[in-house]
């Protein structure tokens, strides 16, 4: 059986409870005049019995039908409702903060952790952080802004554009000695 084209699986009536479904239809509207009463599980029950009848063993179906679509509505909302959620905690946190303090012990009876203050590290953590990071400076070969304004490169004494636009820097000429004779005795 194929789905009717915009419909999930579960929105589409199949089954049992299609043919319970079927039945209560034929019961209202296909019955022959005369027909008051049908022999059922040894019972002769009159058609609107019938119809009750039925509409309690189809009642299962419907309530899982219903269900499933509330479940399904709730999972399309969850993420909208828990954004909410998060964003009424947060403003409700700032609206206590002032009321009651950041370090107020008061915030646990609303859910909030208090701040605390910053544990100063020991003398000997702050010698091994010291290391570490010298150690992670020379590993990379960082430099420090001082170091870096220290390395320039050599200046070019001219610059040759090629045809096709390539600008090519043309290194500065070594120092000459001077010709023997005229430097200083």
């Amino acid at each position: 059986m194929t789905t009717p084209k915009g419909l999930d699986d579960n929105s589409v009536v199949t089954g049992l409870e299609l043919r319970l479904d079927t039945a209560i239809q034929g019961l209202q509207t296909a019955m022959p005049a005369g027909v008051t009463t049908i022999p059922i599980a040894g019972a002769n029950l009159t058609i609107p019995d019938t119809i009750k009848l039925a509409q309690t063993r189809v009642l299962p179906w419907k309530s899982k039908r219903g269900a499933n679509e509330t479940l399904h509505q709730l999972r399309l909302d969850y993420p909208r409702d828990y954004q909410a959620a998060l964003e009424f905690l947060a403003d409700l946190k700032a609206g206590l903060v002032p009321i009651l303090g950041r370090t107020s012990a008061s915030l646990t009876s609303f859910g909030f952790k208090p701040q605390k203050k910053r544990k100063e590290p020991s003398l000997a953590k702050k010698v091994i952080s010291h290391a570490k990071g010298l150690n992670t400076r020379a590993a990379r070969h960082t430099v420090g802004s001082k170091q870096k304004a220290e390395i320039h490169g050599a200046e070019p004494s001219s610059v040759v554009v090629t045809p096709d636009g390539a600008v090519k820097p043309v290194a500065p000429a070594a120092p000459q000695a001077p010709p023997p004779g005229t430097g200083p005795p």
